[in-house]
């Protein structure tokens, strides 16, 4: 085509194939597919997605309306966040991870220590640890201490006799501010 010629070519050659003018060129070009079809999908399961993020979008805008909250997300903000908004609506959708770095050390002494590693999008606020008998009945429970200087690390000292370790059972519940809890559990 002439620069000077102003007719303007588009049409389609075939189901899948485009042609048209940009900027005085012609271009042709394959059509996009169309997106799968959403036909046999678990609707259920797209309605709790969805439900879930309103959620997060309701506990992002509560939590950003509360001065000292708002000023708390402030402190996750990074590149990809950039807003108290959006570092509150990920905490919310993020449950924290826990996992046991230590049990070498517990034997069943009061005193006795577990080490767990809970980390979380945002902040882990706190641990809980239950250690239960073979038959599943609770031995002890407690909170646990983050480790200063060590992030993600946290500590909880047996406060009860275990005379019987086999069997036994460690259970590890992380909580974040969201509400959310991550469990980690090892049977001994």
């Amino acid at each position: 085509m002439s620069n000077n010629n102003k007719s303007v070519l588009s049409g389609m050659l075939s189901e899948s194939v485009t042609v048209r003018s940009v900027r005085n060129q012609t271009v042709i070009k394959s059509r996009r597919q169309p997106r799968v079809s959403l036909e046999g999908v678990d609707r259920s399961r797209q309605a709790l997605a969805r439900a879930r993020f309103n959620a997060a979008a309701q506990y992002a805008k509560a939590q950003i309306s509360i001065p000292e909250s708002r000023a708390l997300y402030m402190t996750g903000l990074t590149a990809q966040k950039r807003t108290a908004y959006l570092v509150a609506m990920t905490d919310f959708l993020h449950s924290p991870e826990t996992n046991f770095t230590n049990i070498r050390g517990y034997r069943g002494r009061i005193g006795d220590a577990i080490v767990i590693n809970a980390v979380d999008d945002f902040k882990v606020t706190k641990v809980d640890v239950e250690i239960l008998d073979a038959a599943g009945a609770i031995i002890e429970e407690g909170a646990a201490v983050n480790n200063p200087g060590k992030p993600g690390e946290w500590t909880y000292a047996a406060t009860v006799v275990n005379s019987n370790l086999s069997g036994t059972k460690l259970r590890a519940i992380a909580y974040d501010h969201a509400g959310n809890t991550g469990e980690a559990e090892v049977v001994l």
